[in-house]
């Protein structure tokens, strides 16, 4: 008999790193998936089978994220004491408050996936100080009663130890890829295109204006390079700004946006274009976190051009796949940019594609945290 797990989980829309915690813990364990909504089909994660876990509804009629939620707290109690399991997954430090101090056989584990008091702090202004301040409330809470802290990068226990005054520990799993077993047969490497940007867009979290800047810069020397954006359906606002903002600039011919694709065909996507771009905006939102796209560059072997977050610079440096420019320069990108598009990036290639064989892939990191009893 398999143990069992439960996953309590902020939303009905599933993310790839549910999906990458579904695919590995379902070797060993019984899931259980205590989400706000019962999850969604997701067209993105195709392959996901539903019968490899249970799904439960703790939505309550309080907004699914709102700290302090007693409804919502007494639900997942409740689910948790009936389902009895082994371990308790916890994704979001605002639906970490259910938790009791009190000695229990079950150990309790806390995703720190996003620093979520400075993103509110950088999303709402005057609002999210306040909101910063409660959310500090709880992570701190979390920090100190969860058994085991995961972590995406070691620069966010950094941050975590110079934040509070006490000792944070946790266990690193970066947003790296399943290995693909088969990745050279699915691939058709063409590299066709110039520029790649993949995921979230948002003003105060990714800046792609400097990279607008940068592309208008180039038109100007007569350099014409092209970027394919891959934004989630639910941002048809922010990209109807980001098109306008292309007309404006008289880029529009050189800035493509698309629909984020299924899984199954993102590498074979990703593999069109020459580089992979990660412009971060420069704040204590994302200066310590590693989003997924950067290692799906690096699983094909494309060369990834990002913004300087200690985080991001750490690891291009680290494994030698690509080039950094300055957070808010726009000169800076441009002149990088122009660089790789000329420059020879096999190296840059190679090494991506080593790194997340040897190390950087969702199963050796699962294995070497140790905490889930997964062998190799």
């Amino acid at each position: 008999m398999k143990n069992k797990i439960v996953i309590v989980y902020p939303s009905k829309i599933i993310d790839i790193r549910l999906y990458k915690f579904i695919k590995i813990l379902s070797l060993n364990y019984e899931i259980f998936i205590l989400s706000n909504g019962l999850l969604e089909k997701s067209n993105i994660f195709k392959d996901l089978d539903v019968k490899t876990f249970k799904n439960f509804d703790i939505s309550s009629f309080l907004p699914g994220n709102l700290p302090f939620n007693i409804f919502r707290d007494i639900k997942i109690s409740k689910e948790i004491d009936k389902i009895n399991p082994d371990i308790v997954l916890v994704r979001d430090i605002f639906i970490s408050t259910f938790k009791k101090n009190k000695t229990e056989k079950r150990k309790y584990y806390l995703d720190f996936c996003d620093h979520f008091p400075e993103v509110l702090e950088v999303l709402y202004g005057k609002k999210g100080k306040i909101f910063k301040k409660i959310a500090n409330i709880i992570e701190k809470k979390a920090l100190l009663e969860y058994d085991e802290k995961i972590f995406v990068s070691c620069e966010a226990i950094d941050f975590l130890k110079s934040k509070y005054s006490f000792e944070v520990k946790g266990t690193t799993i970066e947003n790296v890829p399943l290995l693909e077993n088969n990745l050279e047969e699915i691939l058709e490497i063409r590299n066709k295109k110039d520029l790649v940007y993949l995921g979230t867009i948002n003003k105060k979290i990714r800046n792609l204006e400097v990279v607008f800047e940068a592309i208008k810069k180039l038109k100007r020397e007569n350099k014409k390079v092209t970027l394919s954006i891959y934004y989630f359906k639910h941002q048809i606002e922010i990209k109807k700004y980001y098109k306008e903002l292309s007309k404006e600039m008289q880029i529009e011919d050189l800035i493509f946006f698309n629909e984020a694709v299924p899984k199954d065909m993102l590498l074979n996507i990703l593999s069109e274009h020459k580089i992979g771009l990660v412009p971060h905006c420069r704040n204590s939102a994302t200066d310590y976190t590693i989003p997924n796209k950067i290692y799906d560059y690096m699983q094909i072997g494309l060369p990834i051009l990002c913004s300087d977050n200690p985080s991001l610079k750490n690891l291009i440096e680290k494994y030698g796949v690509g080039e950094v420019y300055k957070g808010n320069s726009n000169e800076n990108c441009m002149q990088l940019i122009n660089k790789m598009l000329e420059k020879n990036l096999s190296e840059y290639s190679e090494n991506g594609k080593a790194a997340i064989k040897k190390s950087l892939n969702w199963k050796y990191q699962i294995v070497e945290s140790g905490l889930f009893n997964i062998r190799k």
